[in-house]
């Protein structure tokens, strides 16, 4: 640990150019919490603010480099050789590539951060923490300390006299401006990255991964939720041609009924007791026995809606995200000139 340390302060000592103690009145050498790809370390800066410095650990490009390689030449083979995936591997493992070389440039967190903060400064109910730009480089965060619980610890959340409940409909609403209007999200929705604050504030931590949705593609899933909920489904196969999920060439007639099988009992319960893992499955049944690929845009939408359904899930054992998403779709059409 005592290695690691000292590494940690050399590496801040290195990329802001000073010794340690002409940014920080103090800094604790033992981090709070090991991130996936750097470790965070409480600090106060010389203006009295207090702060959370994140530090990339040593070596880590090097490493997640061989990784990536490794993997992108496996799912090469695979492709080649296995009919079954067909989505193309290499695009999916690059697309992700690409979002994890951008999560080991602090610079590029502190952007997202910022830029989120912008697009989410209207709403009284999210907190962002404001980025110490004088005290960040490639390999180091420093990030305005904030105050909160997490999210999914449900006891001391209403112990601030927070209903979890609420919480995580402000989440769940955020999500999907993030995912439908803004086209900018986080493709990681991490449960630990989720705070409630004493003000009843809900806190957004980590802007490693975020990832960008086009204009077309989310009036295009606008316009497929749509379709879905009114039984529309010849409409609903053409969206999945206009997402790039079927080829412009494929004989959609087939797709119709198996869609309709799919979706036809999931949609009897209704919209608000749809199970989204459980038709993402019944789907990917679908996607199967037709030629189907995934978009990779697409994959870190579908991974962002999972970890945000068990987010919610495990705040409200029968929330449902389709149904908790419907009324804001409703909504979106009714406004959108699109």
């Amino acid at each position: 640990g005592d290695v690691y340390k000292r590494q940690a302060m050399a590496c801040i000592e290195d990329d802001l150019g000073a010794p340690v103690d002409a940014i920080f009145a103090q800094l604790e050498r033992e981090p709070i919490s090991a991130a996936s790809l750097g470790q965070v370390h409480r600090g106060v800066l010389h203006s009295g603010e207090r702060v959370a410095v994140k530090v990339q650990r040593p070596g880590l490009r090097e490493q997640i480099t061989l990784d990536l390689y490794i993997v992108r030449n496996l799912a090469g083979w695979l492709n080649r050789n296995v009919r079954l995936i067909r989505s193309d591997l290499v695009a999916l493992i690059d697309e992700l590539g690409t979002r994890v070389f951008e999560e080991m440039d602090y610079l590029n967190e502190a952007d997202n951060a910022e830029r989120f903060a912008r697009l989410h400064a209207h709403n009284s109910r999210i907190a962002v923490p404001r980025i110490h730009r004088q005290a960040t480089s490639r390999r180091v965060l420093t990030m305005e300390w904030i105050n909160g619980v997490k999210l999914t610890n449900l006891e001391a959340v209403r112990d601030l006299g927070i209903d979890p409940d609420d919480l995580v409909q402000v989440g769940v609403n955020c999500s999907l401006q993030q995912l439908l209007e803004h086209g900018f999200f986080h493709a990681d929705p991490h449960p630990g990255n989720l705070l409630a604050l004493p003000d009843g504030r809900l806190a957004y931590l980590d802007f490693g991964m975020m990832s960008s949705v086009s204009r077309e593609a989310r009036t295009g899933l606008i316009q497929a939720v749509v379709h879905l909920v009114n039984r529309n489904f010849s409409k609903l196969s053409k969206d999945f041609v206009n997402l790039g999920f079927l080829a412009e060439d494929v004989n959609l007639e087939p797709i119709v009924p198996a869609f309709e099988q799919v979706f036809g009992q999931a949609l009897e319960m209704g919209v608000s007791r749809m199970d989204f893992k459980a038709v993402t499955d019944d789907l990917s049944g679908v996607m199967y026995r037709f030629p189907f690929q995934v978009p990779p845009y697409y994959a870190l939408i579908i991974r962002s809606l999972v970890s945000l359904e068990g987010i919610a899930l495990s705040v409200d054992p029968n929330f449902k995200i389709l149904g908790a998403a419907y009324p804001y779709f409703a909504r979106r059409l009714m406004e959108d000139p699109d």
